[in-house]
Order: C-alpha cells, then structure tokens, then sequence
C-alpha cells in the first residue's frame, strides 16, 4: 500500500511540477513579449513624432505655388507646385518592417496601413502628374498627406499614452491648419447663365 502511496505522490509531484514549470514559463514569455512591445511602441512613436513635427514644418515653410521669373528661370516657365512627393518627408519606420510587427496587433494593423496610404498617395500624384499636370497633382496630394498626418497624430497619440509620454507635438493652430488642408477642394460653382450661352 505504501508503494503505491509513493507512486500516486511522485506522479502528483510531476503534474504539479510541470504546471508550475508551465505557468512561469508562459509568464516569463508574455512579460518578453510585452517589453517587445513596449520598445518597439517607444521607437514607433519617437518616428511617428518626428514625421508629425517635419511635415508640419514642410507645409509651414513652403508655398502651396510658386511662380518664378521666366529671366531668372527660363527652363521652368510654369512654376513649382506644392506638395509633391519629394517634399513630405518619408516614413522611417517603412524600410523596418519587422519593428512595426513587434506591436499590439491592433496597432501594427494602424501603422502598417499608414504606410501603405502614403504609398498609395503618392502613387496616385505621380500618376496625376504624368496624364495630367503637377498643380492637379498638388491638389490632389495636398489633402492625402494631411489625413495621412491626422491618421499618424491619432496614432502617435495611441502609442504614447500607455507609456505617459506627452501626446501634444503641434499647436492648436497647426492642427487646425491641418484639418483644413484634409478638406478636398470644393467644386468651382457652375454658372447656368455662363453655360447655357453657345
């Protein structure tokens, strides 16, 4: 009876063991994976900031067109258009996919898709650029890239606010003036007088 006693309190020891195993190791596990996280959100969102702040200061200090003096500039008589893709500054975090992969899901999904919109945008003017002209281009990038920019602030905003950082990178008025450059152009007003003459 006693050996069997013996046999019955080894096997429990065992199961117990290996729960016991199991469970620190599984913690040991998530707390790695949540100090990943945690890291790649920092870095994420000190790019995030950093793209925020330059592309704020690129519309800041840049006319929407500019013409130039034909003696000045023979070779470029119709002017440069703002913004084109050359101008916005380029996401960092794009060429490290595998940072953006170490994030919550939920976020990961957030950023990855940012980066896929700004592809999107800028194929979108270049495509504009080279059927149509670059002011289209212009007006039509203009209002991708800032709600790209408000997308970015939001998640910008997102990733900081778990690690307490503060989430305010702009003025109220730059935010402002962002939103209002998301506003696609309103439609020129048709005149029925004007159009009804042959």
């Amino acid at each position: 009876m006693g050996g069997w006693l013996g046999i019955i309190g080894t096997l429990g020891g065992v199961v117990i063991g290996g729960f016991v195993t199991y469970f620190v190791n599984r913690w040991k596990f998530e707390q790695e994976r949540d100090d990943r996280q945690r890291v790649a959100a920092m870095q994420i969102a000190a790019q995030l900031q950093i793209w925020l702040v330059e592309t704020m200061r690129t519309f800041r200090d840049h006319h929407v067109f500019y013409q130039p003096d034909p003696e000045e500039d023979p070779g470029d008589p119709h002017g440069y258009f703002f913004p084109t893709p050359g101008d916005i500054p380029p996401f960092s975090f794009a060429d490290d996919l595998d940072r953006i992969a170490q994030l919550k899901n939920a976020d990961a999904e957030r950023v990855f898709r940012l980066v896929q919109k700004r592809a999107s945008a800028e194929r979108e003017a270049r495509i504009t650029a080279e059927i149509e002209d670059y002011e289209e281009a212009a007006e039509i990038f203009q209002p991708l890239i800032a709600q790209l920019w408000l997308e970015s602030l939001g998640i910008y905003q997102a990733l900081t606010e778990p690690l307490l950082w503060g989430a305010d990178v702009v003025t109220a008025g730059e935010l402002a003036d962002m939103h209002r450059r998301a506003a696609p152009k309103p439609a020129a007003p048709v005149n029925d007088e004007l159009a009804a003459i042959p």
